[in-house]
């Protein structure tokens, strides 16, 4: 590795390393709060150019992939126009931007997640196949949840929404919790591990 690129590796690992060392101090002991918290609002104005770096990016891939008249480039083609177009409008005559959100992307959304309902239904199904207690559990408790959800189960019985409402709130909270724990517990060590020169896949070296 030549020295150019050690002396950028070590940049970026101190880059790293440094702001999150600042902003664990300020948190435990109190002192440099403000400047800490000015810190954190970093990476809105990042994110504002990744935003920028992933709009260029969207329009020269597709750009480059319908004047190669590649393989499904009228797709391409369309998804090109409709950014542009909304992009354009957003800037341009606010009220298409307006109908374009309202009619076509809530539209299709809606679309979507009628489509993943549709699909957890059938993965359902399928797994009501396999005869397990597990299985006769998972039957149970998403009966008792769709119909706390629906409207059709409290003409059904009063008794629905009330254990519905008790899964979601004990069962399925505790392990939400659970596995919020777990995740902060893993960014900890995560970056304990960058810290300590084990973990060096994110700045360019083997993991």
């Amino acid at each position: 590795m030549s020295a150019s690129a050690k002396t950028w590796r070590t940049l970026t690992v101190l880059a790293f390393i440094l702001p999150g060392l600042f902003i664990l101090f300020a948190r435990y002991t109190g002192i440099g709060q403000f400047m800490a918290a000015r810190v954190v609002g970093w990476p809105v104005t990042l994110a504002t150019f990744a935003i920028v770096l992933g709009v260029v990016t969207f329009v020269r891939t597709h750009s480059t992939l319908v004047i190669k008249r590649e393989k499904y480039w009228p797709y391409n083609l369309v998804a090109l126009l409709s950014f542009l177009l909304t992009f354009g409008m957003a800037f341009a005559y606010k009220p298409v931007y307006d109908y374009i959100l309202t009619n076509v992307v809530q539209t299709l959304q809606i679309a979507f997640m009628g489509f993943i309902g549709f699909y957890n239904l059938t993965f359902f199904f399928h797994g009501t196949r396999r005869r397990t207690p597990e299985v006769g559990v998972l039957m149970v408790v998403s009966i008792f949840v769709m119909l706390w959800m629906a409207p059709i189960g409290e003409i059904i019985s009063p008794i629905f929404p009330i254990v519905g409402q008790w899964l979601n709130d004990i069962p399925s909270g505790g392990a939400m919790r659970g596995f919020l724990i777990c995740v902060a517990v893993g960014m900890i060590l995560q970056y304990v591990r960058s810290v300590l020169g084990y973990e060096r896949a994110w700045s360019g070296g083997a993991a």
